[in-house]
């Protein structure tokens, strides 16, 4: 029983090291798209690139030996800045806010 625990914490220990690791090679693709996701961004900030075909649109933005993108950036914030622009990605997030703010005046 001890031994299960202490693998158990190895195993938790070792899964935070990689996530917070910038030389794992899952972090790096990560780290690539977000930062190629911030160049799309910076091209399209007020309305965003709209929702269908994003990965045609990242691939203008890639480099070559990047890996390709399949319909989301691996960030819902960053997805929803890119897809939606600044505009209505204020709009989204204050509908939210407002929805989550009335639903706790419901359960308190």
């Amino acid at each position: 029983m001890a031994g299960e625990n202490i693998l158990a914490a190895k195993i938790v220990r070792n899964r935070f090291r990689s996530i917070i690791d910038p030389t794992e090679p899952s972090n790096i693709s990560r780290f690539t798209l977000w930062s190629n996701a911030m160049k799309i961004f910076a091209d399209y900030p007020i309305f965003g690139v709209g929702d269908i075909g994003i990965e045609h649109i990242y691939s203008r933005y890639k480099n070559e030996y990047d890996k390709e993108v399949y319909g989301h950036l691996h960030n819902n914030y960053i997805h929803l800045l890119v897809i939606l622009g600044l505009f209505w990605f204020y709009r989204y997030d204050v509908a939210f806010c407002e929805d989550i703010s009335s639903e706790s005046e419901i359960l308190f």
